[in-house]
């Protein structure tokens, strides 16, 4: 982070409009999009070194937010209660007090700043390096893939991933969920499962209902061709698209009723003309 800030001057998006980044100093830099200054903040827990770290970021109107990294913490517990584990979903309901981020957002760092029952709380999971010489031993570090997140007042959500072992508490092949699981307030499981394809592209999508999505691609993994929705002993056209352009948007959209909506985009993507007639079906 602060590396970035030193190099980093200025910056534009791809229609041109530019905001600055002002003069990086230590722990503190600032940027001025349009008029307006945004300060950040940043730093580690001198007493933890580097194992818990926050960036904190403060907007023109004086609204802060901040996210910390805890690699361990008192203040969370070890395990979820029983009656928050889903059932049907092989759960790693261990060790949720290390490997977290905390994030305030700007209405629970002015009412319960530190709080963490305020706190959105993401547990991640771990990647394992292992030495075989001259005498095993292992070291875990946190990955970007979450394990399961915590928002406040609500029961955990949490996440299954292609070609985990058995723990569940690593990292596997792929870093979109192939199984989201929760349990409601009324105390019954919720889980939704998806497959992709080679691209990294949602192919199937099954709700708790047991209603699924399926989306079909051109030969390069990633133009979506066609979305249907199948639920017991019916299957509906949801839509289709065709005609696509080289930054892979659709020109042609069609409905599950048959109505075609002609898309026109400009050189950065932005869509020019979208004439009404029919409801654009959006990319599952």
């Amino acid at each position: 982070m602060r590396s970035f800030a030193k190099a980093l001057t200025s910056a534009a998006d791809a229609a041109a409009r530019r905001r600055a980044v002002l003069a990086h100093r230590p722990r503190t830099g600032d940027t001025s999009p349009l008029y307006n200054t945004t300060r950040f903040t940043h730093g580690t827990d001198p007493s933890q070194t580097n194992s818990q770290r926050f960036i904190q970021a403060t907007d023109p109107l004086g609204g802060t937010e901040r996210v910390e990294f805890r690699w361990s913490t008192t203040a969370l517990a070890a395990t979820a209660p029983a009656n928050q584990v889903p059932t049907g979903f092989a759960a790693y309901n261990q060790n949720l007090d290390h490997y977290n981020s905390l994030y305030w957002d700007r209405r629970a760092m002015a009412l319960y700043p530190g709080d963490v029952s305020k706190a959105t709380i993401t547990h991640w999971l771990l990647y394992l390096y292992q030495s075989y010489t001259p005498v095993f031993f292992g070291h875990a570090w946190s990955t970007s893939v979450p394990h399961s997140i915590k928002r406040p007042l609500e029961n955990r959500v949490w996440y299954a991933y292609a070609d985990q072992n058995t723990t569940g508490s690593y990292v596997g092949s792929w870093t979109h969920p192939t199984k989201v699981a929760r349990v409601l307030d009324d105390g019954t499981s919720q889980i939704a499962q998806a497959t992709y394809n080679a691209q990294g592209q949602a192919t199937t999508r099954t709700d708790p209902l047991g209603r699924q999505t399926t989306s079909v691609y051109a030969a390069n993994g990633i133009d979506l061709v066609e979305t249907r929705q199948t639920s017991p002993g019916v299957t509906d056209l949801l839509g289709t698209f065709a005609s696509y352009t080289a930054l892979h948007q659709p020109q042609t959209v069609s409905d599950a009723a048959g109505q075609t909506t002609a898309v026109t985009y400009n050189a950065f993507g932005q869509v020019l003309r979208r004439p009404r007639g029919s409801e654009m079906c959006r990319r599952g």
